[in-house]
């Protein structure tokens, strides 16, 4: 069996990742994982030969902490981690600034040339740590503002309902009028509002509605993650699925 960790910022992108192993990939086996207080919440999922636990930090700084904290336990564990993701916002960071947080923060050497792997020495055990930012790749690079994980759920709705698209662009352009800021997660959680006002937010809430369990949402989530870095990635940490899913 093979072990692997993934450090995400908070519960949305755990709700995001679980959809996204769940539509794609087919674990054997999803479930929670307990945990005492205080302590981060995690989610494990299971194939036949991979197991992947995914961890919220709730911040991008624990992020790195976290990192720091398992890449130090594996040469004692028993189930030591083959890699570790470690999934954030860049933000306005470019590539040069991120790199360096990865470096300095989370503690990972430079990368491997080719394909933007960290390989780490832990002991006498090896260990890929594997940037998961949420970025789309080239179409995201002319853009001004921030790269994160509501920009690109907001992408996925764009494609889903113009309409709607336009109806929040209206109710955003009345906000700024009244000279409040707007953050992309304000603008995310409007549209949540309006689209996913009953959804259940013990299956994840709206994130998990933008990343698969919304019908039409998951026909445009294909287009816009299609050949995405950042789903070439993710693929790492899944098994195979069972027979009847592939």
């Amino acid at each position: 069996m093979k072990y692997n960790l993934i450090v995400v910022e908070g519960p949305d992108d755990l709700a995001a990742i679980r959809e996204l192993f769940q539509r794609r990939y087919g674990p054997v086996k999803t479930e929670g994982v307990h945990v005492a207080p205080g302590q981060p919440r995690t989610a494990r999922f299971a194939w036949s030969d991979v197991e992947t636990q995914v961890m919220v930090a709730m911040d991008k700084r624990r992020v790195a902490v976290r990192v720091k904290e398992q890449m130090q336990a594996i040469p004692t564990s028993d189930r030591p981690y083959c890699q570790i993701g470690v999934c954030f916002d860049p933000d306005e960071h470019d590539d040069g600034t991120v790199h360096a947080w990865l470096r300095e923060e989370c503690g990972v050497p430079d990368a491997t040339p080719g394909d933007g792997v960290y390989r780490a020495t832990c002991g006498n055990a090896k260990v890929d740590i594997v940037p998961l930012p949420w970025d789309l790749g080239p179409m995201f690079d002319e853009l001004k503002d921030f790269r994160n994980l509501e920009r690109v759920a907001l992408a996925v709705l764009a494609k889903t309902d113009a309409g709607e698209g336009k109806l929040i662009e209206e109710l955003l352009e009345k906000v700024r009028s009244a000279n409040k800021n707007i953050s992309w997660k304000t603008a995310f959680r409007l549209w949540a509002a309006i689209r996913y006002a009953d959804c259940d937010p013990g299956a994840g809430g709206a994130m998990a509605q933008v990343f698969g369990q919304d019908e039409q949402a998951r026909q445009a989530l294909e287009t816009v993650l299609k050949d995405s870095p950042f789903l070439v990635r993710l693929r790492r940490f899944a098994g195979s699925p069972p027979p009847c899913a592939q």
